[in-house]
C-alpha cells in the first residue's frame, strides 16, 4: 500500500527534534508499504531509510520563531503541501500529523477531490493551547478555529490521539468514536540505564552531585522560569543540587540572562543537544525534569522527554497535573511539584535525595516503559490498526 505521510516537523535521528513520525514511516515500510513523506525542511540529515520517500518542501521552521511568524510557516507548508499531494493521488491512505490544525486540510482535500481517506495524528490540542495561552483573542479567529477542529476529526477515518487526555477531548468535541490511543514511545534500546558518565560529569562539574536536567525545547510554554526560581531557593539553601537546560529555542536568551543576572552557579546552558549526546546526558541526570507553564491545556499532552526519561530509569519530575502525574504517582517513578511554589520542588526532591530510593524509582520508570511504552509494542498497535482498517 502507498501512505503519504503529511508532517511539516519530519526529523531523522541524525537532526534534532521529535523523530515519532520516522518511527511510524519506519514501521510502515518495514511491513511493505511504500511510504511518500511531505515535510518541510530544506533536507535531511543521515542516510535515506529504504521504502520511504522524503520529498522537503523548502519551508523554515525554528523553535526561535515567533508565534506570528510561526502561522506563516504553517501556513505556506499547507500551500506547498497541497501542490505536491495532489501529485501522489495515487496513494492509499494519507497519514496526517499535526501541529500545525492546517495540515488537516490536506488530508480532507485529498479525501474529497481523489478519495483517499486519511488517519488525522493528534499530539496537542489546537486550538485550544495558543487560547489559552493568551496568542489568539479574537473572538471570529476562535471560532474559525474550533470550527475547522472539528471539521478536520469528523472527516478522518480515524484519529490518532497521542494521550488518553486526548483521546477524550476529541470524542467530546467531535462526536467521534473512531479514535487510538497511541502515545508517544519509549526507545528502550537506545536509552538504557548504566553506569555515571564520569567524563561528563567531571565536564560540567557535577561530581557528587544530584543532577536535575530538563531536556527539551526552550520555549515559551515550558516556563522555565519555574526551574531557574529552583534553582535559585537550592543554592540559597547550599543543597549540593545542579541542574542543566539542554535544548535551545524562543526564551534560551532570556534564561540565560535571567541565570546570570541572579548569579546562579549551580545551573547550566548546554544549548542545542544531538540524539547521541542527550543519551549522554541521561547518564549524568538523576531527576529528569518536565516543565510547563500552569494552563490546563498543556496537561493534556504527551511530551517526548517523558518516555525518554522513563526509558533510561530516570526519576520523573513535573510541575503540572493530568494524566502523566497520575501516570508517574501510580507507578511510584517520580514527583510532581506545585507549579505556582517552588519551594514545593525543593520539598518533594528532598527524598530522592537518597540513593536507594533514586535507584527503585528508576526501576520502576524503566519497567513501565518496557511493559507500556516501548517503541515496538505501540508501533504494532498502530500498524495493526491501519491495516485492519484499510488492508
Amino acid at each position: 500500500m502507498k501512505i503519504l505521510m503529511i508532517h511539516q516537523h519530519y526529523r531523522t535521528p541524525a537532526m534534532s527534534g521529535a523523530i515519532r513520525s520516522w518511527y511510524i514511516a519506519k514501521a510502515m515500510a518495514a511491513r511493505g508499504h511504500h511510504v511518500v513523506v511531505l515535510t518541510g525542511g530544506t533536507s535531511l540529515q543521515g542516510p535515506p531509510d529504504p521504502g520511504i520517500e522524503v520529498h522537503c518542501l523548502d519551508v523554515p521552521y525554528g523553535n526561535h520563531f515567533s508565534f506570528w511568524r510561526r502561522i506563516q510557516s504553517f501556513t505556506g507548508f499547507l500551500w506547498k503541501a497541497l501542490r505536491t499531494a495532489a501529485k501522489h493521488r495515487d496513494a492509499q491512505l494519507a497519514y496526517v500529523i499535526s501541529t500545525p490544525l492546517t495540515t488537516g486540510l490536506v488530508g480532507m482535500y485529498l479525501k474529497r477531490r481523489f478519495g483517499i481517506p486519511f488517519y488525522f495524528e493528534v499530539g496537542d490540542l489546537w486550538p485550544e493551547a495558543p487560547i489559552q495561552l493568551g496568542f489568539i483573542r479574537n473572538k471570529w479567529i476562535k471560532h474559525l478555529l474550533y470550527t475547522l477542529e472539528r471539521t478536520v476529526y469528523r472527516n478522518a477515518a480515524i484519529v490518532v490521539a497521542l494521550s488518553p487526555a486526548i483521546a477524550q477531548y476529541v470524542a467530546q468535541h467531535a462526536n467521534r468514536k473512531n479514535i487510538i490511543t497511541i502515545p508517544n514511545m519509549s526507545d528502550c534500546a537506545f536509552y538504557m540505564p548504566g553506569p555515571r558518565d564520569a567524563a561528563l560529569e567531571a565536564h560540567y562539574g557535577l561530581k557528587d552531585r544530584l543532577v536535575v536536567s530538563y531536556i527539551g525545547a526552550l520555549g515559551y510554554a515550558n516556563g522555565l522560569e519555574y526551574l531557574l526560581q529552583c534553582a535559585q531557593l537550592a543554592q540559597a539553601q547550599n543543597l549540593e543540587i545542579e541542574f542543566l537546560i539542554c535544548g535551545e529555542g524562543a526564551m534560551e536568551r532570556e534564561l540565560r540572562d535571567s541565570a546570570k543576572k541572579q548569579g546562579l552557579v549551580n545551573i547550566h546552558f548546554t544549548g542545542f543537544l544531538n540524539r547521541d549526546e542527550v543519551a549522554g546526558i541521561m547518564r549524568i541526570t538523576d531527576i529528569h525534569f518536565i516543565c510547563y507553564r500552569p494552563h490546563p491545556v498543556l496537561e493534556t499532552g504527551s511530551p517526548n522527554k517523558l518516555f525518554d526519561g522513563l526509558a533510561a530509569g530516570k526519576v520523573i519530575g513535573l510541575n503540572f497535573g493530568g494524566w502523566i502525574k497520575d501516570l508517574v504517582t501510580q507507578h511510584a517513578c517520580g514527583f510532581a511539584a506545585n507549579p505556582a511554589d517552588p519551594n514545593s520542588f525543593i520539598a518533594a526532591i528532598q527524598p530522592f535525595l537518597d540513593p536507594t530510593l533514586r535507584q527503585q524509582a528508576g526501576k520502576n520508570a524503566r519497567a513501565l516503559a518496557e511493559k507500556e511504552f516501548d517503541r515496538e509494542i505501540l508501533m504494532a498497535r498502530l500498524l495493526d490498526a491501519i491495516e485492519t482498517t484499510h488492508p
